[in-house]
């Protein structure tokens, strides 16, 4: 089961990076972004409720918690929306600073 975990939490980022793509350009970053705040903030209220009934329901339900995530494509779909919103707002020339300080930012040391 080693590796059951970091496949379902990456699916939502995989499946859904052309349409959340589609609905960033449509509507702006805005709205994908709220969406993922609201599917990450699901999420971990998910897993918070499974660790606070203690033993009443199995541990692996935590793997549910990566079903919210569709709910604004996971934390993939959000770091591409800061990467646009860096390559939109700051100069071509002037671009590697901020990609350094948002790639040290967004580092996740599980990936």
């Amino acid at each position: 089961f080693s590796g059951t975990l970091p496949l379902i939490i990456h699916s939502p980022g995989l499946l859904l990076a052309i349409y959340y793509g589609s609905v960033a350009s449509k509507y702006g970053r805005k709205p994908v972004l709220l969406l993922f705040s609201t599917g990450m903030l699901l999420s971990l209220g998910w897993v918070v409720l499974i660790c606070w009934l203690d033993g009443r329901a199995p541990v692996r339900l935590i793997w549910l918690s990566s079903l919210f995530m569709f709910v604004g494509g996971g934390q993939k779909i959000a770091k591409a929306m800061l990467f646009t919103s860096i390559s939109d707002a700051v100069d071509a020339s002037h671009r590697h600073v901020p990609y350094h300080l948002a790639l040290i930012v967004a580092a996740n040391p599980r990936e």
